[in-house]
């Protein structure tokens, strides 16, 4: 859509999509990737709304981020963390998921 995705295209480009769609003061919920600017213009131009960072970009984080080199851990802990970190990223948060993410957060440690 933008040729330059500083601050001012972007605020220009949500601006310009608001100006022409009122409803759009009526979103709630806005989908994200995890570009960091993209997120603060989104926060200006939409302060009622909610940023979600969306699950794909988040478990491919998780994937180049834990990392046995980058935390010094073993192979084993790393598996352990993704395992865990992607059912949790797929749970709903309730009193069962508090439960298990204690209950793994135990069973991670005596792996150790």
């Amino acid at each position: 859509m933008l040729s330059v995705e500083d601050d001012a295209s972007l605020s220009w480009l949500f601006q310009t999509l608001r100006m022409r769609n009122p409803e759009m003061d009526h979103v709630r919920v806005i989908m994200t990737d995890k570009g960091i600017k993209e997120r603060q213009v989104l926060c200006r131009c939409f302060p009622n709304s909610s940023l979600l960072l969306c699950l794909f970009h988040t478990l491919r984080t998780f994937l180049r981020e834990i990392t046995c080199e980058k935390l010094s851990i073993s192979t084993r802990q790393r598996s352990l963390s993704l395992e865990l970190l992607q059912k949790l990223a797929y749970a709903s948060m309730n009193r069962c998921t508090i439960h298990y993410m204690h209950s793994s957060q135990e069973m991670y440690h005596r792996q150790s």
